[in-house]
């Protein structure tokens, strides 16, 4: 084994017990594993939208973007970190940015694990429960959602809510 083979290891290591702290909630010790790896593997692109999780759990948001930002400005194809910038814009209530965002990760990898999920929570917040689009095709829902989202997203909100002002 050379040794970028045992450094590659190492840091897919640190990920994958990184990845299992951040679901048991500890997103601190997670966050101090991802920031080793890339230390170790700097070029490792995986590695941020990782961390971006890790900063965004222990709501530190500005930070968390500022991450995604230079991830993306560096690697404009990775989906993860553009579904990382749209997991950002919901609870800011942004949702035409999240759904823009959750379309250009789309565009990039159609199959990724994580984007029907949170396609479809981020809809679930603009559609009826029983809607029918949100069992349906990914690619569907978001072309669906795009046209007069401000106009739904203010009756979603006002129905919900039972209030007059957003």
């Amino acid at each position: 084994m050379t040794t970028a083979d045992a450094l590659t290891l190492v840091v897919q290591w640190l990920h994958d017990e990184a990845g299992q702290l951040q679901q048991q909630g500890d997103a601190a010790l997670a966050e101090l594993l991802l920031r080793q790896a890339l230390e170790l593997m700097p070029q490792h692109r995986g590695l941020y939208p990782a961390l971006a999780r890790c900063l965004r759990q222990q709501e530190r948001t500005a930070e968390t973007e500022a991450l995604l930002l230079r991830h993306l400005a560096a690697d404009p194809q990775s989906a993860p970190g553009w579904i990382g910038l749209a997991e950002l814009e919901r609870p800011r209530g942004r949702w035409q940015a999240a759904i823009d965002h959750y379309g250009r990760a789309l565009a990039l990898d159609p199959d990724h694990g994580g984007l029907p999920r949170a396609l479809r929570h981020t809809a679930g917040h603009l559609l009826p429960a029983d809607d029918p689009r949100l069992d349906g095709d990914p690619a569907a829902l978001l072309a669906s959602l795009r046209p007069g989202l401000p106009q739904r997203l203010l009756i979603v909100l006002r129905s919900e809510e039972h209030t007059s002002e957003l």
